[in-house]
């Protein structure tokens, strides 16, 4: 019989089908999408290696360095309102988070630098986030898509920040107690990926993040 900590690990690494799946089936490819088909490619194959006895920290470290392109792009794109800007800005935080890895990391599990990266989303969706509320178009931010997919992103990247920055402490002093915090990670993953996959369906019902008023229009 599966433990609790065993069926949330599962239904997390699971999750991200529900947003694949209402990407596949209303044609709404974009990033957010392309982050949890990543997402759930790597747990597969970590859980393959973990079954089969080899070493996940280095496909571990790919993974990092596989969403912090992505998930900085995404979130600059929305900035910058320009793809190609975006890259060029993730692109130095990727060669200084992979030379971190292969100098620091190359055999273990790189918290530090995930650490940094989630403290690196952390500040840039807070700047998005207050973009989105000063925008004078919008009165009702929680029906645009980027407002969930921001939420998704600052609620596990705080969680994640905070549990990867101790890692090491933790693995040491109190290895028991770093095991319960994975339960406390997954169940923020899966937050994450049920965000995401809200934020994929508002994207495919535009009307649904039209029903909103004007301030200009309310004070006319």
């Amino acid at each position: 019989m599966l433990s609790f900590n065993q069926i949330i690990s599962i239904t997390t690494q699971m999750s991200p089908l529900i947003g694949i799946g209402i990407a596949v089936y209303y044609r709404r490819y974009n990033y957010i999408g392309l982050i949890l088909l990543l997402s759930l490619v790597f747990d597969i194959i970590i859980v393959y290696q973990k079954k089969h006895g080899f070493d996940t920290h280095p496909f571990a470290n790919i993974y990092i360095l596989t969403e912090v392109i992505f998930v900085p792009i995404y979130l600059y794109s929305q900035l910058l309102k320009s793809t190609l800007k975006a890259s060029i800005v993730v692109l130095a935080g990727f060669v200084l988070l992979l030379i971190h890895t292969l100098i620091f990391s190359p055999d273990s599990y790189n918290g530090l630098g995930w650490a940094v990266a989630s403290f690196y989303y952390i500040v840039l969706v807070v700047i998005s986030f207050f973009k989105l509320i000063r925008s004078k178009e919008i009165m009702f931010i929680e029906k645009q898509p980027q407002f969930w997919a921001y939420t998704g992103i600052l609620i596990s990247s705080s969680i994640f920040f905070t549990i990867y920055l101790f890692m090491n402490t933790m693995a040491k002093e109190h290895p028991r107690f770093l095991s319960n915090i994975w339960v406390v990670q997954n169940l923020f993953g899966l937050v994450r990926n049920l965000c995401f996959a809200y934020s994929i369906y508002l994207s495919a019902h535009p009307e649904k993040s039209q029903e909103q008023v004007s301030v200009r229009q309310l004070h006319r």
